[in-house]
């Protein structure tokens, strides 16, 4: 990482799992800085966000919005990919890091990133109760 990526993540709080993440500031902008290995575990926030790669490597995204199917697609370079409020998702950088940034539409506001439901850690989509 360059220098201004180590003072980028210096000035970020640390994952619950690994990466760093910035709190949502005024204009529902946060944002999430993951290396090597790094992930986001599965959470959902109860409210819409649009996800995308702003500088970095490819991240993958996977959504279950049901609990028991899931999508996976890489993330754009460009804002525009929404995810539903109440949506399980997880987040993995594909290369040395990603800086992702999370937008939340206004209405929304005010917003904190630790409103977030974490799912236990061993949890992922799939049939449940042996349905």
């Amino acid at each position: 990482m360059d220098d201004r990526l180590l003072a980028l993540r210096a000035a970020m709080l640390p994952s619950v799992t690994s990466g760093h993440w910035r709190e949502f500031d005024a204009e529902g902008l946060g944002q999430i800085l993951l290396g090597p290995g790094d992930w986001l575990p599965w959470l959902s926030w109860p409210f819409d966000v649009e996800i995308w790669v702003e500088e970095g490597d490819i991240a993958v995204l996977t959504t279950s919005a049901d609990g028991v199917s899931a999508q996976a697609h890489h993330l754009p370079f460009e804002q525009g990919v929404r995810i539903k409020a109440d949506t399980d998702l997880t987040l993995e950088s594909l290369g040395r890091w990603s800086l992702i940034y999370l937008h939340v539409g206004e209405s929304a506001l005010p917003v904190r990133f630790d409103f977030a439901t974490l799912r236990d850690e061993d949890w992922f989509p799939g049939p449940h109760n042996g349905n």
